[in-house]
């Protein structure tokens, strides 16, 4: 994505900025897929030939007849049916191409929210972890922990502190505690 955004810039846009508009997605997937120099199908006829004005002249040049079994005679132009080969075999060739390009296009908004993310969880101050305290508890008789991380941000986790808020499934407010976790080797 960096590469694509560096050979064909878009205008304030990042690799993590890319999200916010899947226009430009698409663009950079089209240019990721679109940048091999992949080979055009060959032409079966000199270009002239496939496509002289009229372009089917119904007979001459390389024609074949073909009988049938009722003895009825058909004669079609080759160029004609080779223009039609080649014709298809070109759209095969875009299509090919253009359908890898909108499949890539979910992938490269995937990995610009990841981008943003990680931006985003590198510029925290702060962050909460929700956890069952004993994740074999049913629904109904759970009981949730939380921890608050403060002192996150761009240096890093110096001076973590933290925090515990418990909640019972059955009490609507939590109470909270600023203890740090004790640990016991008592069972």
């Amino acid at each position: 994505m960096t590469n694509a955004l560096t050979n064909d810039p878009i205008d304030g846009v990042t690799p993590a900025t890319l999200v916010n508009s899947s226009a430009n997605c698409q663009r950079i997937a089209y240019d990721i897929v679109w940048s091999y120099q992949n080979s055009l199908p060959p032409l079966p006829d000199p270009l002239e030939s496939l496509y002289t004005n009229p372009p089917n002249s119904g007979g001459g040049g390389n024609s074949t007849t073909t009988t049938s079994n009722s003895g009825n005679d058909s004669s079609s132009n080759n160029y004609e049916m080779d223009r039609q080969k080649f014709e298809g075999a070109l759209t095969s060739f875009y299509s090919t191409r253009n359908a890898a390009a909108e499949r890539l296009t979910k992938f490269v908004a995937a990995a610009s929210a990841a981008l943003a993310c990680e931006q985003l969880s590198r510029n925290a101050g702060t962050a909460l972890i929700e956890f069952p305290v004993d994740p074999s508890a049913t629904l109904t008789a759970a009981v949730d922990s939380e921890i608050l991380l403060t002192g996150l941000g761009v240096g890093g986790p110096s001076g973590l502190d933290f925090g515990c808020l418990r909640r019972s499934s059955t009490s609507s407010a939590p109470t909270w505690t600023n203890q740090r976790p004790r640990c016991s080797a008592s069972a």
